[in-house]
C-alpha cells in the first residue's frame, strides 16, 4: 500500500522550463544535459539536469507520433530539490495527486505522490520525496517510470542513463558524525513498506531538530515505527 503525500501543486515557472526544454531536446537516449539558470526577479541560481527515455509511449491519434518522455531534476541555490517528469504529448492521468510507480535498476517499484502544475498543463508531473529520489537516481543505470495515461493505461518509459547525475547538494550542515546516525536509520527505511515516505520524514526530522541524543532517538523512532514489507500493518 502506497501511502500517498499531501497534494502539492508545482509552480508555474518551474513548468515552463521543465517543457521548453523537453521539446528543445534530442530525439534519442542520450547522457543526462545539464543547464544553469538564473532567476532575474530574485537571483536565485538553478542547476537542471534532463534525461530523454530510450522509448517512446504508444498513444493513439492525435498523440501518435514519436512521444519520448523526459526526466528532470533541478537544485535551486544548492538545496531546494525537484523532480519531475515530461511527456511531449497526450495526458497525463493526475487531476489532484496521484501515484507514479518508479523502478530503478532492477530493484522493487515503489510509489510517490505525483502533481500536476498550477498552471493546468498535463504534459507533466512533479514527483514528491525529491530529495530521496535524487539519491536513488544518482547513480542509477535503469530507470523505469510508470505514468497513468488518460484513455490509454498505464505506460512505463525507460532511461538508461549513461553516466552518474552530477548534480549534488550544498554541503550538509549536519556534521559527519549524525549523518552517519542518519545513514544508519536511512538503511532501516529501506527495508520497510513506502520507504520512500519513511525517508522523507526521517531525514527532515534530522534537519530540523537541535543536535540531542533526545532528538535524535526521537527522530530513528520514525524508522522503527515502519512495517517492515510483507509485514502486516
Amino acid at each position: 500500500m502506497v501511502q500517498r503525500a499531501p497534494s502539492h501543486k508545482a509552480s508555474l515557472s518551474w513548468f515552463s522550463v521543465v517543457v521548453a526544454l523537453a521539446w528543445c531536446s534530442l530525439a534519442q537516449s542520450a547522457p543526462w544535459q545539464y543547464k544553469t539558470s538564473t532567476n532575474r526577479m530574485n537571483d536565485v541560481r538553478s542547476e537542471t539536469a534532463q534525461l530523454s527515455s530510450d522509448n517512446s509511449l504508444k498513444l493513439a491519434f492525435p498523440y501518435h507520433r514519436a512521444n519520448r518522455g523526459h526526466l528532470f531534476v533541478s537544485i535551486e541555490k544548492g538545496e531546494r530539490v525537484k523532480v519531475a517528469v515530461v511527456v511531449e504529448r497526450g495526458q497525463i492521468l493526475c487531476s489532484s495527486d496521484c501515484t507514479i510507480r518508479l523502478r530503478i535498476d532492477g530493484e522493487e517499484a515503489v510509489g510517490v505522490s505525483g502533481a500536476l502544475p498550477s498552471d493546468g498543463s498535463s504534459v507533466a508531473v512533479s514527483l514528491s520525496g525529491a530529495e530521496e529520489l535524487l539519491l536513488l537516481i544518482k547513480t542509477a543505470r535503469k530507470i523505469m517510470i510508470d505514468l497513468p495515461m488518460y484513455q490509454e493505461g498505464r505506460q512505463i518509459l525507460e532511461f538508461s542513463p549513461s553516466a552518474p547525475l552530477r548534480l549534488a547538494l550544498a554541503p550538509d550542515p549536519m556534521g559527519a558524525d549524525r549523518r552517519k546516525r542518519l545513514a544508519q536509520f536511512e538503511d532501516v527505511c529501506r527495508s520497510r513498506d513506502e520507504f520512500i515516505e519513511c525517508l522523507s520524514r526521517l531525514r527532515a526530522c534530522f534537519d530540523t531538530s537541535d543536535r540531542t541524543a533526545d532528538s535524535d532517538a526521537a527522530c530513528t523512532k520514525i524508522a522503527v515505527e515502519f512495517p517492515m514489507r510483507g509485514m502486516p500493518k
